[in-house]
């Protein structure tokens, strides 16, 4: 049944409560039938669909109190999980954290294998010195994530549960707006603190491979369908889509953003570990750098379900500069 009149995470909740897996114990706590009756009045009321999800939660609750029950044991969940909502076995959480870090590992190599193989054709094909190619070869990494999205969805029977893709909304425009300004704020932020810890700043174009398309705008549409069309969505599809829904099958919303973001950090330390002028120090700053972002981007396709968000707002990182033209602002 959809719900087009809730968030994305209100859906999920209309899911498990129609599917009869909202939780035993969950109704066994105070907030147990609290917990869904606020999801169902905070929907569309003029939705027909989703306004009798309040009865059909509080009479699935009210079936589950009628059951014998340890007492106990219910005692002692409600001391415990006051308020809390329902989390997997500690079981199903290991396997899906063991899994996104395996997948985000296999991912970056993979990526550094296609840098590899795509300097060697570029080289071989004598096109390294136009500029189009100059400018984008620094992109070469997404080459390899696009591959490793590729075969994994191509294993995988679902694909709609790692790949949520549409035209974006007017909520969406507001997320790609307001992410560049939080990286520009982290920018202001950040920065002094990690000058003060004494890491260093890698080389500007190996760390950021940003490119000056206000000297060079002939690069525009190069730009536009190197990094906006291909590589942004590629790292995109591998850090949020694939990751995140495989850490959705063992976490909730927090452990998603967190676990994810820090994936995306670990990803760019072992990049910057084999990037030349780099070094040990800077692959840290990279990381320390990443991992924030990942965790907005992450935040943020969670509530939009909308890889086309994360894919813009990235790109914008590598041609759109906003956190640098803050820190011009402000001075430091």
């Amino acid at each position: 049944m959809d719900h087009p009149g809730c968030t994305p995470v209100h859906r999920r909740q209309h899911k498990r409560i129609e599917s009869g897996v909202w939780p035993y114990n969950a109704c066994k706590r105070p907030t147990g039938i609290i917990y869904p009756l606020l999801i169902g009045l905070t929907c569309d009321v003029d939705d027909p669909i989703t306004t009798p999800l309040p009865v059909q939660a509080t009479q699935h609750c009210l079936r589950s109190l009628l059951q014998p029950v340890d007492t106990q044991r219910c005692l002692m969940s409600v001391l415990t999980d006051w308020g809390a909502d329902w989390s997997p076995p500690i079981s199903t959480r290991l396997r899906a954290g063991v899994a996104a870090l395996g997948i985000a590992v296999t991912a970056c190599v993979t990526g550094v294998v296609g840098i590899v193989v795509a300097g060697t054709v570029l080289r071989l094909a004598g096109v390294l010195t136009v500029p189009a190619v100059s400018a984008l070869r620094l992109r070469s990494i997404q080459v390899g994530f696009a591959v490793f999205a590729a075969a994994f969805l191509a294993w995988r029977s679902d694909i709609d549960h790692y790949c949520k893709l549409r035209l974006p909304t007017l909520e969406d425009a507001a997320w790609i707006i307001f992410i560049p300004l939080v990286f520009a704020a982290q920018g202001v932020v950040l920065s002094p603190v990690l000058a003060a810890l004494g890491l260093p700043h890698p080389d500007p174009v190996a760390e950021t491979g940003h490119l000056d398309l206000a000297a060079e705008p002939l690069l525009w549409p190069a730009a536009f369908v190197g990094m906006f069309v291909f590589a942004a969505p590629a790292e995109e599809l591998v850090y949020r889509g694939i990751i995140q829904g495989t850490l959705r099958k063992g976490f909730d919303l927090a452990g998603i953003v967190v676990i994810g973001g820090l994936l995306f950090g670990l990803m760019h330390v072992l990049v910057g570990l084999v990037t030349p002028n780099v070094g040990t120090l800077g692959a840290l700053r990279w990381g320390m750098t990443t991992a924030l972002p990942g965790m907005v981007w992450g935040y943020a396709y969670e509530r939009t379900e909308n890889l086309t968000v994360t894919a813009i707002t990235h790109a914008m990182t590598w041609t759109v500069t906003v956190h640098e033209l803050v820190l011009n602002l402000v001075p430091l």
